[in-house]
């Protein structure tokens, strides 16, 4: 009985935070973000006679990989660090 009331205090008290701020209207370009979206896609897709996306995609993958992989490195440097006896941070 205890625990519903304070759940029912905190529900009232976060809706009269709520309802001091004005109503919230989103915009019609955020909503139809999936039109737009669908419409980039399609005028990329049309540009590939000139652009090779096999090529742009195996180089974006290969830059993310490669930071991927280097900041895992410096986080078991960093955490090796702290070893007593073997890094220098400890």
């Amino acid at each position: 009985m205890i625990v519903d009331w304070f759940m029912d205090l905190s529900v009232t008290i976060v809706e009269w935070i709520a309802g001091l701020f004005p109503e919230a209207v989103i915009p019609e370009w955020f909503t139809s973000m999936g039109l737009m979206l669908s419409g980039l896609l399609g005028g990329l897709s049309g540009m590939g006679v000139w652009v090779n996306w096999v090529v742009v995609g195996g180089c974006v993958t290969s830059v993310l990989a490669s930071w991927l992989f280097f900041s895992n490195v410096k986080l078991v440097r960093v955490a090796a660090g702290h070893v007593p006896q073997f890094g220098g941070n400890g």
